[in-house]
């Protein structure tokens, strides 16, 4: 973990890993690591103001001069670890100085400092100047192992590639390898050279047990290893119709890959808790609900030709960057919702590229829609008005809710109440409670709900805003529903499938003070899509994210306070 975050450190602060000045550096716990840094030194010496933070001992390092390199053997270079030599960049020049014909500042390599022989490291040279190699001869593999390695445990090679470095993926592999009792050796391992430069490593897993083994391998799985020697997929065909073989394998909501016919093919409609459907011809993977299987049916079973890409920090410096962040009432808001009318801002233009033949800009990866997941304490709070006006500007395309979140608002509107509590007033009507069912039954006369709107019976708010924007509404229903509203979908198999049909396209989701409907639209989302949930209970936020929906960021405050704040990022006078 030590030497990801310190990586990580040295690519959030610019500085290309991989190439040109290298440093040797010593761990806590007896773990040794080496790594390139291109840096002049007083640039090196600043990244090292904050040893603690990252595991470093400034004292622990040492320099070696380019030109020396290639005249030292490894056992050379692991006296000069011993050595009292310089200690900091600042001092190396009067200790070993070799300068570059094209560089102002001393170049120094890698020690070798009995983790990652540097031989091992793979390197591209930004200096035009010709450099001496590393020694060439072969040397043993990094293992890690709480126990005594023997040939006959259990082994198998999996590869890791992406930014594996900077989102500390290599990191929870090796961790979680050591977790479940099992050992690894790197066979080899590639540093990108700068944070847009991918890493990829070759890690051979090893239990003492083909049961173990596949714990480990199991367990990494999620984190993007794949096995080195791939095959395809496994399918068996469904018994019959609503049932999957007992070997199926259960999705993630990261993208998924499975292999088939000897090529690797994109599942569509990811979803977590899903089964995959194959189709030989064409060839082609789907997710597919437990309920809508049909016997004969091609499901994918067991782990073998499956792998994952895990979620990886976005190039972006906002608040989505920093996601499954711990969830506090106490971190301010203002930067974050900031981050959100930004996104939003860029989603609404997106979609008006999307729309216009010709227009060049377009980004199929940012998305076009903005999802709107709200609660009734959005109208009781008085959150009302800065929804609807975030609807008629064009910043929210998709409306999930409940009966509750449409009754009040329609409410509202014909009573000025929401629950039978005046709005206006800030005080409970006379008979207010009535008030909820008497909109309900006034629109259950109109028809639907676009026709209460259209004939003017409901005037303004919600409801009113999505019929004449066009935004698409999806009503789920409840066992506790008074009336219900007659678009409300009771069933909640076809409510489920209204809900996959308006995902696609959706580049964000905001989750405001609801439940029931946050967790269930945050099990329907890919992980790739940035979703907020905000709540007054910091419960809420924490149990999505404990339901599997990492990727979202928490909000504890009140819903009222953040539409309002939201809006008026985004220029709403209100």
């Amino acid at each position: 973990m030590g030497v990801c975050k310190s990586l990580t450190r040295f690519i959030d602060a610019g500085v290309p890993t991989g190439t040109g000045v290298g440093i040797g550096i010593v761990f806590r716990k007896r773990r040794r690591k080496a790594f390139h840094v291109r840096a002049n030194p007083r640039r090196l010496s600043q990244l090292f103001i904050k040893p603690r933070r990252t595991g470093l001992r400034h004292r622990k390092i040492n320099f070696v001069p380019v030109n020396l390199l290639g005249d030292m053997t490894d056992e050379s270079l692991e006296h000069a670890v011993a050595d009292r030599g310089p200690t900091h960049p600042a001092d190396a020049k009067s200790h070993h100085e070799a300068r570059d014909p094209q560089r102002s500042f001393p170049c120094f390599c890698p020690i070798h400092v009995g983790s990652i022989p540097p031989s091992r490291i793979c390197r591209q040279s930004h200096f035009s100047a010709p450099r001496r190699s590393f020694d060439a001869r072969p040397h043993p593999p990094i293992r890690a192992s709480p126990g005594v390695y023997n040939e006959r445990m259990a082994t198998e090679t999996v590869t890791l590639e992406g930014h594996i470095i900077d989102s500390l993926i290599l990191a929870k592999v090796l961790d979680t390898i050591l977790q479940r009792s099992g050992t690894f050796t790197i066979n080899e391992m590639h540093v990108g050279a700068t944070r847009e430069d991918a890493s990829s490593a070759t890690i051979a897993v090893h239990a003492d047990s083909p049961q173990r083994l596949a714990a480990i391998l199991h367990a990494i799985q999620p984190h993007g290893t794949i096995l080195e020697h791939a095959a395809d997929c496994t399918v068996e065909p469904a018994p019959k119709d609503g049932v999957l073989p007992d070997a199926f394998y259960a999705t993630s909501h990261l993208r998924t890959q499975i292999r088939l016919n000897h090529q690797w093919l994109d599942v569509d409609a990811i979803e977590m808790d899903l089964a995959i459907r194959v189709t030989v011809e064409p060839p082609a993977a789907r997710t597919v609900p437990m309920a809508d299987v049909k016997a004969g049916d091609l499901i994918v079973t067991g782990r073998t030709g499956v792998r994952v890409f895990p979620l990886e920090r976005p190039q972006e410096r906002d608040a989505f960057a920093f996601m499954a962040a711990d969830v506090s009432s106490e971190r301010p808001h203002h930067a974050m919702i900031t981050d959100v009318a930004r996104r939003m801002w860029l989603i609404r233009d997106n979609r008006r590229k999307a729309c216009t033949p010709g227009e060049a800009g377009y980004d199929p990866d940012l998305g076009t829609k903005v999802l709107f997941v709200g609660g009734p304490a959005i109208i009781h709070a008085g959150g009302r008005e800065a929804l609807s006006w975030l609807i008629e500007s064009g910043f929210i395309h998709v409306l999930f809710c409940g009966n509750a979140l449409a009754a009040h608002d329609m409410e509202a509107s014909l009573f000025g109440t929401s629950l039978g509590y005046g709005l206006r007033a800030g005080c409970p009507m006379p008979h207010g409670h009535e008030h909820h069912l008497r909109t309900i039954n006034r629109v259950r006369d109109a028809g639907t709900l676009k026709h209460a709107v259209e004939s003017g019976l409901i005037r303004d708010g919600v409801v009113a805003s999505c019929v004449r924007n066009n935004v698409g509404m999806v009503l789920a229903g409840s066992i506790r529903d008074d009336g219900p509203l007659p678009d409300v979908i009771t069933d909640t198999r076809e409510a489920q499938t209204a809900m996959r049909a308006a995902l696609p396209g959706v580049g964000l989701a905001l989750l405001v003070a609801t439940t029931l409907h946050a967790i269930a639209t945050g099990n329907c989302l890919p992980a790739k899509v940035p979703t907020v949930c905000v709540d007054i209970n910091p419960a809420v936020p924490t149990k999505l994210s404990d339901r599997g929906s990492f990727q979202s960021i928490g909000l504890v405050m009140d819903a009222a306070s953040f539409l309002r704040q939201l809006a008026q990022a985004l220029g709403w006078k209100g």
